[in-house]
């Protein structure tokens, strides 16, 4: 096959010459300013994931706002789907897990495929969904996800698929998942999405009345959540272990922060409610620890 190249050349007169200079600052400088917005935007959503993680929630979803704002069109989706994580991760800290779902929703397709591959949100939306007792949702926007998988996955986000598939996973197939996630050795690079594991396995195993099991997976999660500086995971973790009986100190110059479930059920006792009464409402709240948390409050559970 004989291929051919041909090459051409044009000699524009005054007139042409100036519209061809005025295009070509045109699009340098469209061009130029988009870079600058990128960078901004990624600055501050960047900002937001720092500061979710961190638990200021308020911080979080004033740079989540602002960056989303300036969210227009297609070539801002990494933008978009970065500052919903953020506001996803920041309702999650705040223990506003229906509103961390539908944060978390919006970054896929209604078909599972996602906005954009940055992100790797599957793990946090499944969390989310077993949070807010959203589990056929949540697996049916797993289903949806698989579907739309690239060829060959990269080891964060096969990490982050097994913990969510460990989290919706049907009771008879719980640990097997967990079991995988946890063993997989790119764990080891992503400290926080193995933090997360071991935390929910810690949880699901101490639920299980394993509690051998379930402590070295909860101080393992809690020692890389102080290590990260990641407030709500490390609170949570300190919760799971106290409700397994292990002694967990408190940080020096830093009182134990309340989430607002327990901070509820503190002010139905102060008013005066029955311990029963307090009791019946605390086992409504969806996955609340109560029995440990409630004794050092000063009241029975």
């Amino acid at each position: 096959m004989v291929k051919r190249a041909y090459r051409y050349r044009f000699y524009p007169d005054v007139v042409q010459s100036a519209q061809l200079a005025a295009t070509f600052g045109c699009v340098r400088y469209v061009y130029n300013r988009a870079l600058v917005e990128a960078g901004s935007g990624n600055t501050v959503v960047g900002r937001a994931v720092e500061r979710s993680t961190a638990g200021h929630v308020g911080q979080a979803d004033r740079m989540a706002a602002q960056a989303l704002a300036g969210t227009r069109g297609e070539h801002c989706r990494a933008v978009e789907v970065r500052a919903r994580y953020a506001l996803g991760l920041s309702a999650f800290a705040a223990t506003r897990y229906l509103e961390s779902f539908e944060h978390f929703t919006r970054m896929f397709r209604p078909d599972g495929s996602p906005l954009h591959w940055h992100g790797s949100p599957t793990g946090a939306a499944a969390l989310a969904a077993a949070r807010a007792g959203r589990i056929d949702e949540g697996r049916h926007l797993l289903h949806g996800i698989e579907e739309h998988l690239p060829g060959l996955l990269s080891g964060r986000l096969r990490v982050i698929l097994g913990h969510a598939r460990a989290l919706l996973a049907r009771a008879d197939a719980v640990e097997g998942h967990y079991r995988s996630a946890v063993d997989d050795p790119d764990t080891a690079r992503w400290p926080f999405e193995r933090a997360l594991i071991q935390l929910d396995f810690g949880e699901w195993l101490r639920r299980q009345r394993r509690i051998g099991e379930a402590r070295p997976m909860l101080e393992s999660a809690r020692a890389t959540f102080l290590e990260l500086e990641a407030q709500p995971w490390q609170d949570r973790a300190g919760a799971e272990l106290r409700a397994s009986g292990a002694i967990v100190p408190e940080l020096a110059g830093r009182p134990h922060r309340w989430t607002s479930q327990q901070w509820e059920i503190a002010k139905l006792a102060a008013e005066g409610l029955s311990n029963p009464s307090t009791a019946a409402f605390a086992a409504s709240l969806p996955l609340t620890t109560v029995p440990g948390w409630a004794t050092s409050v000063g009241f029975g559970a």
